[in-house]
């Protein structure tokens, strides 16, 4: 199974972007799995299910999504039921997935591999 980010980077790649198709059929995910972006057509939008084993870990998680959130000007469909954080998150206006998009998903996996690091340590 692809990741999406993968996909998506060749995507917008600017040498490489095609303006007909966002992805190829066949390189679709078809699951959403734990602490990964999946791609998902209808409606189109990249989805997500952050995992944690700590009640602290989850709020720096959430936390720091806020700030990220006011600092792109970019939001996502948000769900936190502890201990888990689904994310949906496309260009509304648009109603598909952009590279802002994109570029959302790559800083919410930082954030994630940030609080990993700090769950380590608690």
């Amino acid at each position: 199974m692809y990741q999406v980010l993968d996909i998506m980077n060749e995507y917008f790649d600017e040498k490489n972007a095609s303006s007909k198709s966002l992805l190829e059929e066949k390189k679709l995910p078809v699951k959403t799995q734990k602490n990964q972006w999946v791609y998902e057509k209808d409606p189109e939008r990249l989805v997500a299910k952050f995992t944690f084993k700590g009640s602290d870990s989850y709020a720096f998680f959430i936390s720091e999504l806020a700030s990220l959130e006011k600092k792109l000007s970019h939001h996502g469909n948000i769900v936190c039921s502890y201990p888990t954080v689904d994310i949906s998150v496309r260009t509304h206006d648009l109603e598909l997935v952009t590279k802002a998009d994109i570029t959302y998903t790559k800083k919410v996996l930082e954030i994630y591999r940030d609080t990993i690091v700090l769950e380590k340590k608690l």
